[in-house]
């Protein structure tokens, strides 16, 4: 949809600079193909889905071979450019003696790419605007005898591989090599509509005749097409062997982009078992012996493949079979003659009967009737066509049935929808199906839902499927595609649910629900700290109270369901523990319960409060709560003595992952601690004090910041490598004084300065009281793991430059008095950790 937007917005622009005649350099055109060839399969998607959007690109196309042809001479001036495109066209489409008067046309090679995409993905539709749809056919006949139906000479028959127009003679202007990729004439090949494909099958270069017979997927009329030209070469050269030869030889096969695809015994089986395989899914023979045997005695190519026959006495085989292709080649010649080249496809079947040896028996026309699209999309239905193999006509009754419902508001989709749910039961080991499923679900139900249809998307599915992947990519496909009203149904459906007992059968079911509830909020990260959180798009579970209760009950019993299962399995550190210590990436209930919690935070706190049990899953919620506060810490009422608790021995048990978590406060802090480090004054210092004393563990987590600023200050200079200021610093000189180094013949007077000569009293002075003015249990336990000894240890290296190498006690009186109030503290609340302390290693101060 933003794609068809941007190009609609841009053939508007275009309109518009036409329109009041503004000389600007704006090429729609060039930058139209541009985006059709580097996205191809982005474009094709959006012309199925939009129409007009299609019509709009064939249209412009069309209209940029016409330019070239009218402007040929000017083009055959432009200078040589890796881009540009030397290709024969006839100048008159419509009249056959201008036809065989071709002309040399430059256009650039993006145009031309876009073109072959369009031409190949093309197909006619039935419904819609009759006279658009006339006009885009129109369009598409103009490109495919510029392009793709091949100029013939006089002298020459159609088809034998000698035409030089169109894409055939299509050569980059700078180095004259093919400008149409086997890649590309493979995608022609393959094309949506029948009869494109036979006329691409006839103009293929002789040289790719072979790769293309190796690709899947091949229409009926393009493959028979391709094993008569091969034919015709054969019997038409005087050593069909050595023409059939050369063109599986290492220097043809080097143009085929397959790499690695093997020798030319290996080559000729593989050719041989793809073109028996395409006889009996074309319904040429019944039986694998028939097939052989069948194969053998009516094709020159199919014989000279075939195994049972030698090198010896080939040519001869082949020669005496070019009576029995006289009929097939009489018949291809006139289909492809044919001037009205789109005659209504449904009678296609009837006109393609030939009277050579390549038409199909009366007798197993029954075994392949065709499948016809159906605009009632029932479960019968798509049975049928999954096991007939014609996912295309599946598809293509889906987009009947979306046509209508683009049309007409009214008419509902849901029906088509559970029709392939239900059908998924039992085939959703098809990856064909799947495909189908996981793109038209959506769709269908964009603007409408219903409770059979949850119940199957939710719930029912979930009862049987084992794998998981197809439902979850389900569920996030429809929570990106569906409207607002059906998103917010949906939405008050699994609020509902929540009221019955046991609504959710499987795991599973909470699961999908829980992804849909993440998908479907359009939040940006649960990180984003906006200024009003509680503006949030398609989520109304965090109002009222009521929704929001439910929705983080869900959430909750779907965390304590993992970890009761990881109890169960022996787990001692299992997926619910390491998902709730990331930074990123939580699992969905993790995700569902911070975006409710940003808007009703302490309900969300109460209800995890309630579930602390004194089990495993406790720890998770403390770890939750944990997530909580650093979040939002100024929402959180810290009044209640079980929460502090809590997230204080989750501090302790998440350690260092939640040292990690981003916070709000976290730039904060860090800019006041840098300012009270470089320029320390009274009121920023008790600001910082008062501040500490509210969120105790959000300063934690600067403790290692705050050493590394102690330490700077010691040095007398920043992590840049500038002078701190000297407001408010004392100096020291080494006991010796200063001393003389020589350099050369002058003499310099050489000052030591090491470490801890010179501080900013004040600054030690301010971090000791913000130390102390934490709470006990606080900064003792967590604080001592996090890097409050390392602190301690900076400050007794201060006081032992100062008063073993400097003799200067007296600068220190103040801030010593108070760390050893503070180190007092420590060894009476937290006795282990302080001797553990004392016993560490000094040696290396």
């Amino acid at each position: 949809k933003v794609l068809s937007t941007y190009i609609a917005a841009l053939s508007e622009y275009k309109i518009f600079l036409e329109a009041s005649k503004t000389e600007e350099n704006f090429d729609f055109v060039s930058m139209l193909c541009e985006l059709i060839a580097v996205r191809s399969h982005v474009c094709s998607d959006a012309f199925d889905r939009f129409p007009p959007l299609r019509a709009l690109a064939i249209s412009q196309v069309k209209n940029a071979f016409e330019r070239a042809i009218e402007s040929n001479d000017a083009a055959k001036l432009m200078a040589s450019s890796s881009y540009l495109v030397t290709i024969s066209i006839p100048r008159e489409v419509g009249d056959c003696d201008q036809k065989r008067n071709a002309s040399i046309v430059v256009v650039s090679s993006n145009i031309l790419h876009a073109a072959i995409i369009l031409i190949s993905n093309w197909r006619r539709r039935d419904y819609g605007d009759c006279e658009a749809q006339n006009d885009e056919e129109t369009a598409i006949l103009h490109l495919l005898r510029y392009l793709v139906i091949p100029f013939v000479p006089n002298d020459t028959d159609e088809g034998d591989g000698n035409t030089v127009s169109g894409l055939s003679s299509a050569k980059y202007k700078h180095n004259e090599k093919r400008a149409v990729s086997v890649e590309e004439w493979v995608l022609l090949a393959k094309a949506r509509a029948e009869k494109v494909a036979k006329h691409a099958a006839l103009s293929a270069p002789n040289i790719f005749l072979p790769r293309l017979l190796l690709c899947c997927g091949m229409p009926s009329p393009s493959f028979y097409t391709m094993l008569q030209r091969l034919d015709k070469l054969g019997d038409s050269s005087p050593d069909p062997e050595k023409t059939y030869k050369e063109m599986i030889s290492p220097a043809a096969v080097s143009e085929w982009g397959l790499p690695g695809i093997g020798r030319s015994r290996i080559i000729k089986r593989k050719l041989y078992g793809r073109i028996l395989a395409y006889m009996r899914i074309h319904g040429k023979q019944t039986r694998k012996r028939e097939a052989k045997e069948l194969s053998t005695t009516t094709s020159s190519f199919i014989s000279w493949l075939s195994p049972e026959n030698t090198c010896s006495g080939v040519t001869q085989k082949i020669r005496s079979k070019s009576q029995a292709t006289t009929g097939i080649a009489h018949h291809v010649k006139s289909c492809m003659l044919d001037s009205d080249v789109f005659d209504d496809l449904e009678e296609e079947a009837g006109s393609e009967k030939s009277h050579g040896i390549w038409s199909k028996d009366d007798s197993n026309s029954a075994t392949y009737e065709s499948l016809p699209p159906n605009e009632l999309v029932s479960q019968d239905f798509i049975n049928s066509c999954v096991g007939m193999d014609k996912f295309d006509v599946l598809e293509e009754s889906l987009d009947v049935v979306m046509a209508k419902i683009t049309c007409n508001k009214e008419i509902k989709g849901t029906s088509a929808a559970k029709a392939l749910l239900v059908s998924y039961e039992s085939l959703y080991d098809i990856s064909s199906f799947v495909r189908i499923l996981l793109k038209w679900v959506p769709l269908l139900t964009r603007d409408h839902g219903e409770d059979d249809l949850w119940q199957l998307i939710f719930i029912k599915d979930t009862e049987r499927i084992v794998d998981r992947c197809h439902l979850k990519s389900l569920v996030c496909s429809c929570a990106l595609k569906w409207s607002d009203s059906h998103i917010t149904a949906c939405q008050e459906w699994i609020i509902f649910q929540q009221t019955k007992h046991s609504p959710w059968k499987s795991v599973c079911s909470i699961e999908l629900v829980l992804r849909f509830l993440v998908i479907s909020s359009e939040q940006k990260s649960v990180h984003c700290f906006d200024n009003d959180d509680n503006v949030l798009l398609h989520f109304p579970y965090a109002q009222p109270q009521e929704c929001a209760t439910s929705i983080t009950k869900l959430a909750l019993y779907y965390a304590s369901l993992e970890t009761r299962c990881e109890i169960m399995n022996g787990s001692q550190k299992g997926r619910v523990d390491r998902a709730t210590d990331r930074r990123n990436s939580f699992p969905d209930w993790l995700t569902l319960v911070l975006l409710v919690g940003k808007s009703q935070q302490a309900l969300v706190t109460r209800l995890i409060l309630e579930e602390f049990d004194g089990t495993k899953f406790s720890l998770v919620l403390s770890s939750v709560l944990l997530r909580l506060y650093v979040m939002s810490p100024l929402k959180m009422d810290l009044s209640n003595s079980k929460l502090r608790n809590a997230l204080l021995q989750a501090s302790n048990d998440h350690l260092p992952s939640w040292l990690y978590w981003r916070s709000p406060l976290d730039s904060q802090f860090s800019e006041m601690l840098s300012n009270l480090t470089q320029s320390p004054h009274q009121r920023l210092a008790q600001a910082i004090t008062d501040i500490s004393k509210q969120h105790p563990l959000i300063l934690l987590r600067h403790l290692n910041d705050i050493n590394k600023k102690l330490l700077e200050d010691g040095s007398g200079r920043d992590s840049d490598q500038q002078r701190l200021m000297k407001r408010g610093r004392i100096f020291g000189r080494h006991p010796s004084g200063d001393t003389v180094a020589k350099v050369g013949d002058h003499t310099l007077k050489v000052t030591i300065v090491l470490w801890g000569y010179s501080f900013n009293e004040p600054v030690w002075d301010s971090i000791v009281e913000v130390l102390i003015a934490l709470p006990l249990e606080v900064v003792f336990t967590c604080g001592v793991k996090i890097g409050l000894t390392k602190i301690l240890e900076t400050y007794l290296k201060l006081f032992g430059v100062q008063i073993v190498e400097l003799n200067l006690e007296s600068n220190i009186i103040r801030v010593r008095d108070k760390f050893l109030k503070f180190i007092e503290s420590f060894r009476i609340h937290n006795t282990d950790a302080f001797s553990d302390w004392l016993q560490q290693d000094v040696s290396d101060w």
